[in-house]
């Protein structure tokens, strides 16, 4: 008897004893899809158009991260915090192999490209300039 809990002993730190754990239930991750065009990004769960961020790609997803009301779910694009209404992205299991529109931009113009806070190229609107071959921009996606 003694020989055995001494082999025991022995044994015991090459033993793995994670087989025998419980294992706990990790919460799970959910995407949505943007199967449609115009579906938005809002920036809080109410359907005024000021709160509209920006239109998401068709076909890429949202990560879901809670209810935010009966018309909404908070959600992540990106690194971005936002709304989208549930009525228009169609919720999955999963995790897809590319969740967003991943792309890579240069500017190519000597005097860089301005950033207007209207569709119009009138220099008081230009609130920033993108430099000559900036090449880390990141996309999000379009708004009108």
């Amino acid at each position: 008897m003694k020989k055995f809990i001494f082999i025991l002993v022995l044994l015991i730190p090459f033993l793995n004893f994670s087989a025998f754990s419980t294992i706990s239930s990790a919460e799970e991750v959910y995407y949505a899809k943007v199967d449609f065009e115009e579906i938005y990004l809002y920036s809080s769960p109410s359907d005024i158009h000021s709160n509209k961020l920006f239109n998401l790609p068709q076909s890429y997803f949202v990560k879901l991260l809670n209810d935010a009301n009966d018309d909404f779910y908070y959600c992540s694009y990106k690194d971005l915090k936002g709304y989208v209404k549930k009525s228009e992205v169609i919720p999955m299991s999963g995790t897809p192999v590319q969740p967003y529109v991943e792309g890579r931009f240069r500017t190519f113009s000597l005097q860089g490209l301005g950033m207007y806070s209207s569709p119009a190229l009138n220099s008081s609107q230009c609130i920033a300039t993108i430099p000559y071959l900036t090449d880390d921009l990141i996309y999000y996606g379009t708004i009108n």
